[in-house]
């Protein structure tokens, strides 16, 4: 039986967001959370959540699983006096470039609930075990 795989790259994720000085000189670390805003800071701008969305076994040789597809969902908000979220999410994409992520999808959009603009972005990629 081999072993049970237990890194967890959402957090690998936050990290690599977390860490770039670029983008915490845009978004402050403390306005960068992982997979829901509290309630009493959902008015911060701007502000970024991460989410996984998918997690699935990938390739096998001889019998033994090498890899996972992984899928994540990272949403910028951003009040519109305070500049524009698509120049975050851009700094995001390279980022998540390096960690070996492509961008898969993307939602450009007026957030009714927070009055805010949103950049709403999914990325993808192989995690080797």
């Amino acid at each position: 039986m081999s072993e049970v795989f237990t890194r967890n790259i959402l957090n690998e994720v936050y990290e690599a967001l977390a860490s770039n000085e670029t983008l915490t000189s845009l978004v402050p670390v403390e306005n960068i959370w992982l997979r829901n805003i509290p309630e009493e800071q959902r008015g911060q701008s701007p502000v970024i959540r991460i989410s996984q969305t998918g997690w699935q076994p990938q390739d096998y040789a001889s019998n033994n699983q090498t890899s996972y597809f992984a899928e994540f969902q990272i949403d910028v908000w951003q009040k519109q006096e305070d500049g524009d979220p698509f120049i975050i999410g851009q700094h995001i994409q390279e980022i998540m470039k390096k960690e070996l992520f492509q961008q898969s999808t993307s939602i450009f959009n007026e957030d009714i609930d927070t009055e805010m603009l949103r950049d709403g972005r999914r990325y993808q990629g192989i995690v080797i075990i």
